[in-house]
């Protein structure tokens, strides 16, 4: 037979309902700027389609948007996306195609180098949303430990 004890439920319920009615507004506010700036930050950065290009596989900079995928009033989640599914090849880059026998069948369309925008806007931005967050549980007397 196997017990479980959970101790300190009984606190934490209580801290809950003492916090203050505006907590889950601001930490979502916190959640949804972060994702606008994100896509702001993104569409500054990401390369334009050169005007004299009839290329369709230059990414453009202008289809990055924010979905919201909130889970509950405490859990506000924003998904900032490239509609363009060629977005992938810019950021990863492409390779050189080859047969299972080992044969060479051209390069991906200019063998696309590998130029990453978007994991170190997003992570430095999720880091700073992150620490806005801690603050702001730290605010209403929440304790939180960091490791």
């Amino acid at each position: 037979m196997v017990r479980l004890v959970l101790e300190g439920v009984d606190q934490f319920e209580q801290a809950l309902a003492q916090l203050p009615p505006t907590f889950a507004e601001r930490a979502h506010g916190i959640v949804y700027t972060s994702a606008a700036y994100t896509r702001d930050e993104l569409r500054r950065t990401y390369p334009p389609r050169r005007p004299t290009s009839r290329s369709r596989f230059e990414p453009l900079r202008d289809v990055w948007s924010v979905q919201g995928r909130d889970k509950g009033p405490l859990h506000a989640r924003a998904q900032v996306i490239h509609r363009e599914i060629l977005a992938q090849w810019y950021e990863e880059g492409t390779k050189d195609r080859v047969t299972r026998q080992g044969w060479a069948r051209g390069r991906m369309h200019g063998k696309v180098p590998v130029a990453p925008v978007f994991v170190p806007i997003v992570m430095r931005n999720r880091r700073i949303m992150n620490e806005a967050l801690v603050q702001l549980a730290e605010s209403v007397g929440l304790t939180v430990t960091r490791g």
